[in-house]
Order: C-alpha cells, then structure tokens, then sequence
C-alpha cells in the first residue's frame, strides 16, 4: 500500500527487461539530448520503474530486451539518477 509507514528498503539486483517505452525527438529540457527513450522496466524482482534507457539505439528497443542499471551523474549537483542499458551477458 503507498500510504503505509511500513514501508522498507529492499536491494535489487539492477537487472530486468524493457516493459514499454516512447522516443523523444523533441528536447524537453537541455539536460536530455534527443532522441531518448523514457521508459518501463520491469526488474528483476518484479517491480516496475520509470527511467531513460541510455546505451541502445532507438532502433534496437523491443519488448522484453535484457537491461541493467547504471547510475549517472546529473548536472553539477551530487545527484545520481538510474539509468537503464543493455545487460551484459
């Protein structure tokens, strides 16, 4: 449940596959150089999140493509964002 106070942090393997994804043509903001593919990964542990798959050619997104999580710095700031890229074998 969202709302619950009984929430806690699990470690993920980083690991899952490419559930859906849209590819941007248009820059929303200069912090994404198009063309890039928001997307929905499906992990490992059978959750889903919502990031960039960076790495594979727009051309080469197919459902169910094996991918695994690289952290990425943003900016100028200390902040780290998932990104998503092909797994390795």
């Amino acid at each position: 449940m969202c709302a619950s106070f009984n929430q806690v942090w699990e470690r993920s393997t980083g690991r899952g596959r490419l559930y859906s994804w849209t590819v941007v043509n248009r820059p929303v903001t200069p912090a994404f150089v198009p063309p890039y593919a928001p997307a929905i990964v499906t992990l490992d542990e059978g959750y889903q999140m919502i990031s960039n798959v960076i790495g594979v050619g727009v051309d080469a997104l197919r459902i169910d493509l094996e991918l695994r999580v690289e952290f990425h710095r943003v900016g100028d700031d200390a902040l780290w964002l998932p990104y998503f890229t092909g797994a390795r074998p």
